[in-house]
């Protein structure tokens, strides 16, 4: 299946002019791959697609650009509770916070925060409509390692009471992959960005090698400027301790290298210089070859390991007594910071005598019949950590 961006009008005439921009982006490889003999095939495939997505009577969506994931297993954790209030860290298209409102009519604030704008518009308009629920919504632009800040300055009282349900939804999101011009997606060609916040300047960042020399400015922190710019031993390192690639130093010489025939700028280009070869013998995979590149430059761009560590600790201190924390990671680096920082907060009690418990001794997973419907929720894994009353 093709995937448009689902940030266009919803309605059957700029259907296809997304259908002209994919198809302006999509290579004949990717079409045959996806069972198309020509573009025109494609071309009537996806505007079957696009007119099934919208009525047209309304122009309203039928189903959300992004499915959420393990919806059922974290409505069960705060069912037969009381949640007044409760703070979505990754609103996102609003997914989970339709359903934690639906599902809870005594709640009272819902506040949802998202870096990226495109995604907070999605959330805006599923929630704009909340049919039975009296529920305050407060959706704002923000980064969620900075929610304490965010939250004094919007809402000081509702902070000092707490809130009962908190969640963070990491990773990356199905309208962001999809997106050629985000620069996710290694399948898509499109600008090598990579940035959560789309609507962030670009600006002059210094960065230091391993030894601690000053390497030169470079023009905003986009992965294009981390391929053409860092020194092979920093992009190696990042590969080796974000993308967990064992043949980081050769793609990281392979990235330097092409420099020499004008750099990297593109995500096909950056997909041909680190895949293809390596698929068989000792580095096959059923990934991607360019899977954990794409990873590790992400994460170096958008700074989400430091992030994710501050996000924890913030969250875990906004929780009402009795309140819960629950974090859906995506990958192992993620899961194992979530797991260690909850297993920390469960046997310390600190000064402000905030005490927790671990309601999860091992991930909740995806079922089958999920991930049936939805492939992508196959890494999910979601952790729970509940505050405990004074």
């Amino acid at each position: 299946m093709l995937h448009c961006s689902p940030f266009v009008s919803p309605t059957v005439g700029s259907a296809r002019v997304c259908r002209i921009g994919l198809l302006a982006v999509a290579s004949s490889s990717i079409l045959q791959r996806r069972g198309f003999r020509s573009l025109a095939a494609a071309a009537a495939s996806l505007e079957a697609e696009v007119e099934e997505d919208f009525t047209p009577q309304s122009g309203e969506k039928k189903r959300l650009p992004h499915t959420p994931v393990l919806v059922r297993q974290f409505l069960e954790h705060f069912e037969g509770r009381s949640v007044k209030t409760f703070l979505d860290c990754t609103v996102g298209a609003g997914g989970h916070a339709f359903e934690i409102i639906q599902a809870h009519p005594e709640l009272e604030t819902f506040v949802g925060m998202d870096v990226d704008p495109c995604a907070l518009k999605l959330a805006r308009q599923r929630l704009s409509d909340l049919s039975g629920s009296m529920a305050k919504v407060d959706l704002f632009h923000a980064n969620f390692k900075n929610m304490k800040k965010d939250l004094k300055e919007r809402n000081p009282e509702l902070l000092e009471r707490g809130f009962d349900g908190i969640l963070l939804d990491l990773g990356l999101s199905s309208m962001q992959v999809d997106a050629p011009e985000r620069g996710f997606s290694y399948y898509l060609d499109g600008p090598l960005d990579m940035r959560m916040d789309s609507s962030v300047s670009l600006f002059l960042h210094r960065d230091r090698d391993l030894t601690g020399t000053c390497l030169q400015d470079v023009l905003g922190l986009t992965a294009e400027a981390i391929c053409n710019n860092w020194s092979a031993a920093e992009i190696g390192r990042i590969l080796r301790e974000y993308g967990e690639e064992m043949r980081w130093k050769f793609l990281a010489s392979r990235i330097v290298d092409a420099r020499l025939n004008g750099g990297i700028k593109t995500t096909k280009d950056l997909a041909s210089v680190v895949g293809g070869r390596f698929t068989s013998g000792r580095f096959k995979r059923a990934r991607h070859p360019a899977a954990r590149t794409f990873q590790a430059l992400r994460i170096a761009v958008n700074d989400e390991l430091k992030s994710l560590r501050s996000a924890i600790g913030h969250a875990s201190s906004c929780l009402a007594p009795g309140g819960r924390l629950a974090v859906i990671s995506f990958h192992s680096l993620e899961d194992r910071i979530v797991k260690y920082q909850f297993k920390e907060l469960s046997l310390v009690f600190d000064k402000a005598d905030l005490a927790f418990m671990l309601l999860t001794t091992s991930p909740i997973t995806a079922d089958a019949a999920e991930i049936e419907k939805n492939s992508r929720c196959r890494s999910a894994k979601m952790r729970v950590i509940q505050r405990l009353c004074q």
